[in-house]
């Protein structure tokens, strides 16, 4: 499968990070396993994730590195180009 492009990959950032303020965290497990479908449907709406990758990347989301790792590519490749 081919990588995300980095349009697609800036959206998923922006919406991540835009909900992740307006949901209540800490919260409790039914919010955690809301906010994770929310992340899953992002995943396959923006990047047209499936099968293992799909699990992979909502189980980084689970454990706060997808979007740590998400932000330092992102901040990488900005580096790069301004290079």
């Amino acid at each position: 499968e081919a990588a995300p492009s980095l349009t697609a990959a800036r959206a998923l950032e922006a919406i991540l990070l835009e909900k992740r303020e307006a949901w209540a965290f800490p919260a409790a497990s039914t919010n955690q396993d809301s906010w994770l479908d929310f992340v899953r449907a992002s995943l396959v709406n923006l990047w047209a994730a499936r099968g293992a990758a799909l699990d992979t990347l909502v189980d980084a989301a689970r454990r706060g590195i997808l979007q740590e790792t998400l932000a330092w590519h992102l901040h990488v490749l900005k580096q790069e180009t301004e290079s």
